[in-house]
């Protein structure tokens, strides 16, 4: 009965995963209106948060969001162990609207109509060679490097050595 149990879980949450994502090309099918572009969450909106779960200025939640969705990942030729869509590298939050609206859509189609600042603020490579997805590995080693520089300076700000 347990496996019945779990399968129908499984099913139920590809179903939801499905129909959130739509089909698996759509990816490819979708343009990018930079007047539709996403408000990812801008550090002067951090002071504007509440102290509850649902944190973002909009009042709605964040969610953690693939830089390269895995969907882009798995289509591409040259894959390997390197290309792990849940690398550290490969994760931000945004709000739940931002995040599905960009859906499924590759880094190399999405990041340039995003402003530098909200980049940055992200830590985005400014190099957009490194948004393709051959360059996957490279993306998430850099972006890797300057979250743990992040994280060490906001460690020494708060007196931990």
């Amino acid at each position: 009965m347990a496996s019945s149990t779990t399968s129908s879980y499984g099913q139920a949450t590809r179903q939801r995963g499905a129909e959130r994502r739509g089909p698996p090309a759509q990816h490819r099918e979708r343009s990018c209106d930079p007047a539709r572009a996403p408000r990812l969450l801008r550090p002067d909106r951090l002071a504007q948060l509440p102290e509850r779960k649902l944190l973002s200025g909009l009042q709605e939640p964040i969610e953690a969001h693939q830089i390269f969705p895995r969907a882009v990942l798995d289509e591409f030729p040259g894959r390997n162990n390197e290309y792990i869509p849940d690398r550290l590298g490969n994760l931000t939050v945004l709000a739940r609207s931002d995040e599905e609206s960009l859906g499924e859509i590759a880094p190399d189609m999405y990041l340039r109509m995003i402003d530098a600042r909200e980049r940055t603020a992200h830590l985005i490579p400014e190099d957009d060679l490194l948004w393709a997805v051959r360059a996957y590995p490279a993306f998430c080693e850099q972006r890797e490097r300057s979250i743990a520089s992040m994280l060490r300076s906001l460690l020494f700000d708060l007196g931990v050595r």
